[in-house]
């Protein structure tokens, strides 16, 4: 046994400097091919090795066997400080600039797994830590719709292809943020969280759109069972979403007006079940939200036009109608304030009215002879003879 370990030993130190000149050589090549700066790389290398370390912890705990009491609750602070530890690196590398698309994908499929796993599990309940005192924190589901919201946008690349490889874990992430898991239903705690969630929707399904149109040899990360699950999966959650906003759950906001004008554009790309349930939220969920809005602005329009012309045809303005419509204790107020107006305007015209000029007809500076200016009187004709 002693021989067969000092054996292994020996062959994994002799692999050692090949393994790492190999791996060398591969991190170089791959960074060649990124749009990150080589800062930006390391920190995001950092940054995995410690998300990578707190995974391992987190599944060493579901692995412990009945009555390790001491190691799970060691093992339960640790997960308890998971997403707090990783938000905060990541929130650090955005106040020094030295935040990345990638980083932003390694936090997003970190947040995906806890909101798969229980979107109230001690990793989400740890980001409640991150607030003051005297803030209120908001609804485990809701803060982790926010923040998921946050890293789907920081995930998308401008120049690179979108992030399809995650989209399996958060569509499944999607769905379990608006449904009980036992029961199915629509979440009562998610609030304000789902306008976020459908924002993120609707960034996964371009995702979605982008990655079907491709050729088939330019794929990659998903396969055809992975792209039906991720359609079914996005499909149900935009049907949850169309019964929220029908409830009232949902406000339409600059960003998701967006996201509509980018999902028109790439609607013929989707699966047929997936593309009618995007078009059905969009012309009965938001259509109808902005609609009721629409309808409130109208009538109460009308109501405080009625009120002004009313007012106008009062006892309180032209004296059409014999009744008042401003209370007794404000008609002497609003008399004297329209007095003043009325005497301001009369003297504004009275200040720009041009005054009147007048015009003299010109004089001829000769007089005529007294004999040119003579009328001779002839005869007057009355009738058909002289008279």
């Amino acid at each position: 046994m002693l021989r067969f370990l000092g054996r292994s030993a020996q062959l994994l130190r002799r692999a050692s400097g090949s393994a790492v000149i190999f791996g060398a050589g591969y991190g170089l090549c791959w960074a060649q091919d990124r749009e990150e700066s080589a800062d930006k790389l390391l920190v995001w290398g950092g940054a995995a090795s410690v998300a990578c370390t707190l995974r391992f912890l987190r599944y060493l705990r579901h692995a412990l066997p009945e009555g390790a009491e001491w190691p799970e609750e060691q093992l339960q602070q640790v997960e308890r400080l998971e997403l707090q530890w990783l938000c905060r690196i990541v929130e650090q590398c955005q106040d020094k600039g030295l935040d990345s698309p990638i980083l932003q994908q390694l936090l997003l499929f970190t947040l995906c797994e806890h909101a798969q796993a229980d979107p109230c599990g001690l990793a989400v309940q740890g980001l409640q830590d991150l607030f003051d005192e005297d803030v209120n924190p908001r609804p485990l589901p809701q803060e982790l719709a926010f923040r998921i919201h946050d890293a789907a946008k920081g995930s998308e690349s401008i120049d690179s292809l979108p992030p399809s490889h995650l989209l399996p874990i958060l569509s499944s992430a999607l769905v379990s943020l608006l449904t009980v898991p036992d029961t199915k239903k629509m979440r009562e705690d998610l609030g304000e969280g789902t306008g976020q969630v459908a924002e993120t929707a609707a960034i996964a399904t371009c995702w979605m759109a982008f990655d079907v149109s491709r050729p088939c040899q330019a794929r990659y990360g998903l396969k055809p069972e992975e792209i039906s699950q991720v359609s079914e999966e996005l499909s149900n959650a935009w049907k949850v979403l169309g019964k929220s906003s029908a409830a009232g759950g949902f406000r339409p906001s600059n960003e998701w007006r967006r996201l509509q004008a980018r999902l028109e554009g790439l609607k013929d790309q989707l699966p047929r079940d997936l593309r009618n349930s995007v078009e059905a939220f969009v012309s009965k969920g938001s259509v109808r939200s902005s609609g009721k809005v629409g309808t409130a602005v109208d009538y109460l329009s009308w109501a405080v036009l009625a009120i002004f012309l009313l007012a106008l045809s009062s006892e309180d303005g032209i004296g059409l109608l014999r009744f008042h419509v401003v209370p007794e204790a404000w008609q002497s107020v609003v008399k004297d304030m329209l007095q003043q107006r009325a005497l301001k305007v009369e003297e504004l015209l009275a200040r720009h009215d041009r005054p009147q000029v007048e015009v003299e007809s010109p004089r001829i500076g000769w007089e005529a002879p007294a004999e040119y200016l003579q009328v001779q009187e002839g005869p007057l004709f009355r009738g058909n003879g002289p008279a």
